[in-house]
């Protein structure tokens, strides 16, 4: 299984991690949605994609073909080469 917990002796706080490719993780309370970078990227501006990516809202994360964008509450999206379907496996197991 990809998602793990940490325990934090000090606090008693579990922790969640969603590994998203290439041995990244980001914590699973802090994601709002993931899509699918392909769909998302024909609904949304493309100029507004390039504009999120100068201004590092958009952390790409590897080459690879992006195949799923994760959303997270403080506003920045990380494009992920691995696909939609799997990272919801991942998330909610």
């Amino acid at each position: 299984m990809k998602i793990h917990a940490e325990l934090f002796l000090n606090t008693y706080e579990i922790k969640m991690f969603l590994s998203i490719g290439f041995k990244n993780k980001i914590l699973t309370h802090d994601i709002i949605g993931i899509f699918s970078y392909k769909i998302t990227s024909y609904l949304i501006n493309s100029e507004l994609l390039e504009r999120k990516k100068r201004e590092d809202l958009i952390v790409e994360i590897s080459k690879k073909e992006k195949k799923s964008l994760i959303l997270l509450k403080d506003g920045r999206m990380i494009a992920s080469p691995i696909d939609i379907k799997t990272l919801n496996k991942r998330s909610f197991k």
